[in-house]
């Protein structure tokens, strides 16, 4: 599974680790392959878009 997101910097550029799949959709806790490097503003937008059921992969 990989993502459309982009590594694009945000204003603040602060970049984060985040999930590809979240653990409570099944994504393993210590699985180094399943963690992505986001900025604020993907991070952001990734995690709406799952909290609102519209994950894009």
């Amino acid at each position: 599974m990989t993502s459309s997101r982009s590594t694009r910097s945000s204003s603040s550029n602060e970049n984060g680790n985040n999930r590809i799949e979240r653990i409570t959709d099944g994504g393993h806790p210590l699985e180094e392959s399943s963690l992505q490097t986001l900025c604020a503003d993907c991070h952001s937008e990734k995690t709406v878009d799952e909290n609102s059921g519209r994950v894009q992969h």
